[in-house]
């Protein structure tokens, strides 16, 4: 079971489990959530400054 699992991940992530996989695909997708925010108000302040 646990190498069906290693199967299922994308090539670069083969070394770790579904859930590890999922939990850094998360953090990831997190991060750049994070980032695209503080962009966007990083935009908006440049509006009001031009």
């Amino acid at each position: 079971m646990l190498h069906s699992a290693h199967w299922t991940c994308a090539g670069i992530m083969l070394g770790f489990t579904e859930f590890e996989s999922t939990t850094m695909e998360a953090e990831h997708i997190n991060s750049i959530s994070y980032k695209l925010d503080d962009l966007a108000q990083r935009a908006a302040e440049l509006r009001r400054y031009l």
